[in-house]
């Protein structure tokens, strides 16, 4: 990848969080109408890092989200589980495009490349034996076996943002209100379940609650 390749800067000021009409969970920024993005991939994939196979969850967003007006921007996210202040950003323009099919083989057009690029990383996700993910010194490197060697077929310079920067803790809180709205979702099944359990049988429900019970003695030790 050349060094000279640069990514534009696309400023994202601070903005109130968003509910979602159903009130449990918070909007991504990017969806927010200030922004005008829309995704068009959101799946958790396996990409070798560092010698270790971890798991990015990968959202790709395209810039309008109006289809009745020229693309412009492809936005790509990486993050994980573990860190809601983690966040890797790829965006890529038309002029930007044009540099990184140069020694790829790609003929693929900027527009078809959004449909192409889902296309690649479902084979990464689905088909690990032929087509593989790594991630190393900031480029996402692709590649795809083909006559019993493995050559690179897209390689996509990524930069990890601050901690501290806006988007970064905007993204934060939309991920940790997703998180907790999972968890409370989860929590109200639970509930649910118990007390089906309890209208059916009252010694299972007993000992289902006596074994809450010992494990949340054991936690707090």
């Amino acid at each position: 990848m050349s060094q000279d390749l640069q990514v534009e800067e696309y400023e994202y000021g601070e903005e109130e969080l968003s509910e979602e009409p159903d009130g449990t969970k918070y909007s991504h920024p990017l969806l927010r109408p200030k922004y005008n993005f829309e995704k068009n991939y959101d799946n958790d994939i396996s990409v070798e890092t560092g010698g270790h196979e971890v798991i990015y969850n990968i959202k790709v967003f395209k810039f309008p989200a109006n289809s009745q007006t020229e693309l412009s921007l492809i936005r790509i996210e990486m993050t994980k589980e573990d860190d809601i202040f983690y966040v890797l950003k790829c965006e890529i323009d038309r002029s930007i495009y044009e540099t990184l099919k140069q020694g790829k083989g790609i003929k693929s057009s900027f527009d078809d490349f959004l449909i192409n690029f889902s296309k690649i990383l479902d084979s990464v996700r689905t088909n690990r034996t032929v087509f593989t993910a790594s991630l190393d010194q900031g480029s996402l490197s692709i590649k795809q076996k083909l006559n019993f060697k493995k050559v690179e077929i897209l390689a996509l310079p990524f930069e990890q943002l601050l901690g501290e920067d806006e988007y970064t803790v905007s993204l934060a809180q939309f991920r940790f209100n997703e998180k907790q709205a999972h968890f409370l979702e989860a929590q109200s099944a639970h509930q649910n379940l118990l007390k089906l359990v309890a209208e059916n049988n009252k010694q299972l429900y007993n000992q289902l609650k006596r074994g809450q019970e010992f494990n949340a003695t054991r936690t707090l030790k």
